[in-house]
């Protein structure tokens, strides 16, 4: 038996009903995947074969070096040190400290609504990309009801929000994409 994610997960699902399935790791591409020198000539074959791998994941780096304890009770328990939101605070910045407004999960410190604690293959290790990460509690019906959003397409909504806290009630940040920065009034 070992530590690694499948055995957990067998051990886990043996004992206990209900256990989420392990995100698949991705293979991180060895540097010869990523550059070849230019004295080796490129081949069909070896470009298509580079073409068809998945791309490299974010790695939460405590994760990356096996340094499990600096969230979990040690190397071999799945219970955390602390509440959630204060693991995560031991090493990110409580950047809802100050804020006027605040996100709900990231207030609660719900953080594993919108990420993955260990690797994603999206940025800032969210559970999915663009504006679904949003979508799984905001009705996109609902959304585009309101101004800013009726030119919104397929936008990440990060774009224009700040997903933790801001200094009005709809998260704007102060510089929009392409435009002067919002006031409150004509964010409503």
């Amino acid at each position: 038996m070992g530590c690694e994610t499948p055995t957990k997960h067998e051990l886990l699902t043996f004992f206990f009903d209900g256990v989420d399935k392990p995100i698949p790791q991705v293979p991180t591409p060895t540097p010869d995947e990523i550059r070849r020198p230019a004295s080796q000539p490129s081949t069909d074959a070896l470009a298509a074969e580079l073409a068809l791998k998945e791309p490299a994941a974010i790695i939460h780096a405590p994760y990356e070096v096996r340094q499990c304890d600096a969230c979990h009770e040690s190397k071999f328990s799945q219970k955390l040190r602390a509440d959630l939101r204060d693991v995560c605070l031991t090493c990110h910045q409580n950047v809802l400290e100050k804020a006027k407004f605040k996100h709900a999960p990231a207030e609660s410190g719900d953080c594993l609504i919108c990420h993955h604690p260990h690797q994603s293959k999206e940025k800032s290790l969210l559970t999915r990309a663009g504006q679904s990460v949003c979508l799984e509690c905001h009705e996109k019906g609902e959304l585009i009801k309101a101004p800013g959003h009726k030119t919104m397409g397929e936008s990440a909504c990060q774009q224009c929000h700040d997903p933790h806290k801001g200094d009005d009630k709809y998260f704007l940040k102060k510089q929009l994409p392409g435009k002067a920065a919002p006031s409150s009034a004509a964010a409503r």
